[in-house]
């Protein structure tokens, strides 16, 4: 993990090595740092509904309901969906 950063701070415009960073920590129950390196994704295209739910689904895993919730309602938002659509 900690050779992948290095490589990161080189590359921080490098979106694919940053997700697959992400799938690293979350495989590595590393929920919260997993959660900050898609925030940095999200800060660049805050309407990508899927970087919402993935952060959504890291919320999830640490028991943190009411960012999960506030999440999944962005992303629903986005979607053009909402709770009386059946979801």
């Amino acid at each position: 993990i900690g050779r992948f950063r290095e490589v990161l701070k080189r590359s921080p415009g490098n979106n694919e090595l940053r997700e697959e960073f992400i799938r690293l920590l979350t495989d590595a129950e590393k929920y919260e740092d997993a959660a900050e390196e898609i925030n940095k994704l999200i800060a660049q295209a805050p309407d990508n509904a899927n970087l919402l739910l993935q952060l959504a689904d890291l919320q999830h895993r640490q028991n943190n309901l009411p960012a999960t919730t506030e999440t999944l309602e962005k992303a629903l938002k986005i979607l053009g969906t909402d709770e009386s659509a059946g979801i």
